[in-house]
């Protein structure tokens, strides 16, 4: 990969919508903490299937499979606090 090419994707990436919407940052944020997708949709006042839906979109957006890959590559894409 020569450095030009390295330029382009970075300039890419920083053109490119935000990897997260918003709700789905929420939902992530309440699945950190350990809630359930119940609890998380009793809190967002959702149903639990659209909390489900945005899980989905959120694995799979991080490419992972489990809440514990999706907390970690959050983290380390700089996703969460």
């Amino acid at each position: 990969v020569s450095p030009a090419g390295a330029g382009a994707d970075a300039a890419e990436a920083a053109d490119a919508p935000p990897l997260l919407s918003q709700r789905e940052k929420e939902v992530l944020d309440y699945i950190t903490k350990g809630f359930t997708v119940h609890e998380i949709a009793g809190l967002m006042q959702l149903s639990h299937f659209t909390v489900r839906t945005f899980v989905r979109r959120i694995y799979s957006k991080l490419k992972v499979t489990s809440k514990a890959e999706a907390i970690y590559e959050a983290r380390t894409q700089g996703l969460l606090s």
